[in-house]
């Protein structure tokens, strides 16, 4: 699939598939195996993100957010090498998926596993990054370790289970506190 062929595809009109033909009526498509596709074009710059014979996680954002793997079986340039085209297949069928010919889906080079912590929240404390929590109505500090930031938020990862200083970790379900003055671990709030 080169550049000009995806072109005219996305300006094709589908081809009908009821009335009267030679061989008779048609009825609908033979679907003869489950695998599927998703075509996209991308910048040239972005090519290095991806590899050939790889899977990836394909995002469809207006299809309930349905994340489903495919494996990336064609990459091709144009000659000017701006952009390229990506070519993905998969057998997965999602559960009440819409498979409409064209829709906007989302290429997902990383993911995190963590807590959404608003950058707001983040103190330095000797030297230490974390985040002040409120305990019952004590104030505690809480160390973070970042993977991410974005947009006003940080994702951090998960503490440690196991870590003989789990404790100092900003776990599961805690309470940031986001703004505040004169906070210290050990400030008892009335």
């Amino acid at each position: 699939l080169t550049l000009a062929n995806f072109d005219d595809l996305l300006n094709r009109t589908p081809a009908a598939t009821s009335g009267r033909t030679e061989k008779g009526y048609v009825a609908g498509k033979l679907v003869t195996d489950y695998n599927w596709y998703v075509v996209c074009r991308i910048p040239a710059e972005q090519l290095r993100y991806y590899t050939l014979n790889r899977s990836y996680s394909v995002a469809f954002p207006y299809n309930g957010d349905v994340q489903v793997t495919m494996t990336l079986t064609g990459l091709n340039t144009g000659i000017e090498a701006e952009e390229a085209i990506l070519v993905f297949r998969t057998g997965t069928i999602p559960e009440n998926f819409n498979y409409l010919r064209m829709q906007t889906v989302e290429l997902v080079q990383k993911s995190y596993t963590g807590y959404r912590v608003p950058v707001s929240a983040v103190r330095l404390v000797n030297g230490e990054q974390g985040v002040y929590v409120l305990d019952g109505s004590v104030v505690r500090f809480r160390k973070i370790h970042s993977l991410y930031e974005a947009d006003g938020y940080l994702i951090v990862g998960e503490r440690d289970g196991k870590a003989e200083d789990r404790n100092d970790w900003l776990g599961e379900r805690e309470k940031i506190i986001i703004r505040g003055k004169n906070l210290y671990d050990g400030k008892i709030i009335t």
